[in-house]
């Protein structure tokens, strides 16, 4: 082989090796799901008396006994928008990161599934094992725990009793859009779960309590706008 035939093939190695390189950044571009089996490092840390409770759910999930963000299990403790991992002052589609446009048209897919990723608030702030829920455990959450309102330290919420009888308690924080709504009456928290149908839309636990015509509440497993910003309360097995 010619010394010009050697440098011209090692010319077209080149060009096709910038190529693909090249085809993988513009992907990234529109799709950061970036996921993978092995989480990235989280320098996050819970607060000490941040505990894992045990419900005795089938599953063996153990809910965190306060939110992300909070100190206390009463505290409302931080707002997050759906695969971000800090608070901020406002919450729309033209301050969420994963919006190009600044609208829902044209989103950033971070995945279907975002636990255990750098898109999980709960690993984020708290490291370790803890992590958002999935779809799948609110529900079973839901479906498994007794439900009443309640009154802690001087802040309503719902009072959650599993089936080995221990309890935890979710603060009425409400939502933050442009402004904060809902607290003291209301809650929604973030799981890790997205809609498949609707890209939009996450997946989150809501409840309600209502004064009249009598005292009663309301709690499901329902979906929300990516961009507003929600409590979360963590989870280990």
């Amino acid at each position: 082989m010619s010394k010009k035939t050697s440098f011209y093939m090692v010319a077209l190695s080149l060009a096709m090796m910038l190529c693909v390189g090249l085809t993988s950044c513009n992907k990234d571009d529109d799709n950061d799901n970036n996921n993978s089996s092995t989480p990235p490092a989280s320098t996050g840390k819970a607060p000490e008396n941040a505990v894992a409770v045990d419900l005795g759910l089938p599953s063996g999930t153990k809910w965190a006994n306060m939110n992300v963000g909070a100190t206390t299990p009463e505290g409302y403790g931080g707002y997050f928008a759906w695969g971000e991992t800090e608070d901020k002052a406002t919450y729309s589609w033209g301050t969420y990161q994963y919006s190009k446009d600044g609208t829902k048209n044209d989103l950033v897919h971070i995945g279907v599934e975002i636990v255990g990723t750098k898109y999980d608030a709960a690993y984020m702030k708290w490291g370790g094992n803890w992590r958002m829920p999935t779809k799948e455990q609110i529900m079973e959450l839901l479906e498994k725990c007794s439900k009443e309102w309640a009154t802690l330290n001087g802040i309503g919420g719902v009072l959650l009793k599993g089936p080995n009888g221990k309890t935890i308690f979710l603060p009425a924080a409400g939502e933050k859009k442009e402004s904060l709504s809902g607290q003291g009456t209301s809650g929604d928290y973030w799981s890790g779960s997205n809609k498949t149908t609707e890209f939009e839309d996450s997946y989150q636990l809501s409840f309600h309590h209502y004064t009249s015509p009598e005292e009663s509440i309301t709690t499901s497993c329902t979906d929300g706008g990516r961009y507003r910003g929600k409590s979360i309360r963590a989870v280990m097995k």
